[in-house]
C-alpha cells in the first residue's frame, strides 16, 4: 500500500510541477497546482523514504527526506514569518544540516573502498556527494535566512525558484532516467529521456534571470556582485552537478549485458529446481554429462569466468565433481550466481572497456561477460533437451514466460 501511494504521489507530483513551473507566476493556477506539488512531494518523500528505510536503501532515504524539505522550505518562505514558523526554520536547518553531513560521510565511505566496487547501495559516491552538497547549501541558507529576520525582494523568490525546481528535478530524473527501462523501447534512448529530466533546471535558470533583470525595486543589499552571486550560487551549483548525477546512471551496455545475465540465472535456477531429484542422475548418453553435472558444471563455470572480471583467484569449488544430491547442487548453484552478481552488479560503461587476460588474449571485462551469458544460455539448452526428453516444460515454455527478469 505504502508503494502504491508513493507511485501515485510521484505522479501527480510531475503533473503539478510542470503545472505550476509554466503557469503564470502569481496567478491563481500557479498557487493551486504549488500547493499540489507540494503534498504530492512531500508525501512521496516521506513514503519513499519509509520504504527505502525498511530495505536499507539509504541513497534513497536521504533523496527522499531532502525532497520534501526542500518543497517544504520553498512553501514557507513565500508565506508571512511567525514565532511558529522560526521554529520550523530552525527544524528545517538542523534537518538539512543532518542530511548533508550523512550523505557526504556516506559517499565519502564509497569513495575510499569502503563498500564493494566503489559503490553504496549500488549508487556511486557522486550522487551522494550532490545531494550532500545540495543540503549542506541549503542549511547555510536557512542560517543566513534565519539571522536576517527573513528575506525580501529578489532574494525571496530566488529561494522560492530554486528548491522548488531542485525538487521537480528529483523526481523528474528518478523517473525518466531511473526508471528508463520501464519506457517503451522505442522511447529508451538517454538523450531523449533526459530532456524533461532536465527541464526543471532550464526553466528555473530562465526565471532566475528575470527575477535578477526585471525587478522594479532592487533592494540595496543585492547592488554588490557579491550578493549577487551569493543569490545565484544554489542555481550555479545545481546546473553544475545535476548532469554529473545523470552521467552516473547513464550505462546501457553495462546494464544491457546485466539484464541478459539476470534472464539467464533466473531459467537456470528454475530449471534446476523443477526436475526431479530422481532425474538427476539422467543422461541421454553415456558419453554426456548427467542433468545434475550439467548444473554443477554451470555453477563452476561461474567462478571461473566472474574470477577473471573481478582480478581474483578463481575459488574453483568443483562442484561438478563433488556435489550429487539436488539440494546441494542448488545451494552450490545459488552461491555460485551470488559470487558473478558482484561481477555484474560493478560494471559500468567505462569499466567495461579495461581488458583483462581471457584464455592467454587480451579481451574487455563486458566480453567476458558476455561469453558467460552465453555459455549460460548454452547449457541452458542442454537443459532443456534432457527435460523435454523427460516430458518437462521447461521454464521457457510455461504460459506467461517473459525474457525480462522481473525487478
Amino acid at each position: 500500500m505504502t508503494l502504491l501511494v508513493h507511485i501515485v504521489a510521484g505522479g501527480l507530483g510531475l503533473i503539478f510541477g510542470f503545472v505550476a513551473l509554466y503557469a503564470a507566476k502569481g496567478a491563481r493556477l500557479h498557487r493551486k497546482s504549488g500547493m499540489l506539488f507540494v503534498y504530492a512531494m512531500v508525501t512521496m518523500g516521506i513514503t519513499g523514504a519509509v520504504i527505502a528505510a525498511l530495505r536499507g536503501v539509504e541513497s534513497s532515504v536521504i533523496a527522499g527526506l531532502l525532497t520534501a524539505y526542500l518543497v517544504i522550505t520553498a512553501l514557507t518562505t513565500m508565506r508571512p514569518a511567525s514565532s511558529g514558523s522560526r521554529r520550523l526554520d530552525l527544524g528545517a536547518m538542523l534537518m538539512a544540516l543532518a542530511l548533508g553531513l550523512t550523505s557526504v560521510t556516506l559517499g565519502y565511505e564509497a569513495l575510499t573502498g569502503g563498500n564493494e566496487n566503489g559503490k553504496r547501495d549500488g549508487v556511486p559516491p557522486v550522487m551522494f556527494f550532490i545531494f550532500g552538497a545540495v543540503a549542506l547549501l541549503a542549511s547555510v541558507g536557512d542560517l543566513r535566512m534565519m539571522r536576517s529576520s527573513g528575506l525580501q525582494g529578489a532574494p525571496r523568490l530566488a529561494r522560492h525558484l530554486w528548491r522548488m525546481c531542485f525538487a521537480l528535478w528529483i523526481a523528474a530524473s528518478s523517473f525518466f532516467l531511473g526508471q528508463a527501462d520501464e519506457f517503451p523501447k522505442a522511447l529508451q534512448i538517454p538523450g531523449l529521456l533526459a530532456i524533461p529530466a532536465f527541464l526543471p533546471l532550464l526553466v528555473m535558470f530562465y526565471w532566475l534571470w528575470r527575477v535578477r533583470t526585471r525587478r522594479t525595486s532592487p533592494a540595496p543589499a543585492l547592488n554588490s556582485i557579491g550578493e549577487k552571486m551569493r543569490t545565484l550560487l544554489p542555481a550555479l551549483l545545481i546546473c553544475l552537478l545535476a548532469p554529473a548525477a545523470a552521467l552516473a546512471q547513464g550505462n546501457p551496455l553495462s546494464e544491457h549485458n546485466k539484464m541478459l545475465y539476470g534472464g539467464t540465472k533466473d531459467v537456470l535456477l528454475r530449471s534446476a529446481e523443477k526436475v526431479p531429484e530422481e532425474f538427476y542422475g539422467f543422461k541421454p548418453t553415456e558419453v554426456v554429462r548427467s542433468y545434475g553435472q550439467i548444473v554443477g558444471h554451470i555453477a563452476d563455470s561461474q567462478y571461473r569466468f566472474c574470477s577473471i572480471m573481478l582480478g581474483e583467484k578463481n575459488p574453483a569449488p568443483n562442484v561438478e565433481k563433488t556435489k550429487t544430491a539436488k539440494t546441494d547442487l542448488i545451494a552450490a548453484l545459488k552461491e555460485a550466481f551470488a559470487y558473478c552478481d558482484k561481477a555484474y552488479g560493478g560494471l559500468t560503461d567505462a569499466s567495461a572497456s579495461q581488458m583483462v587476460k581471457f584464455f592467454g588474449r587480451d579481451t574487455p571485462k563486458l566480453g567476458v561477460l558476455n561469453v558467460n551469458n552465453l555459455h549460460n544460455a548454452g547449457h541452458y539448452e542442454n537443459l532443456v533437451t534432457y527435460m523435454r526428453l523427460k516430458d518437462i516444460v521447461p521454464p521457457t515454455s510455461e504460459p506467461g514466460f517473459s525474457p525480462i527478469p522481473k525487478k
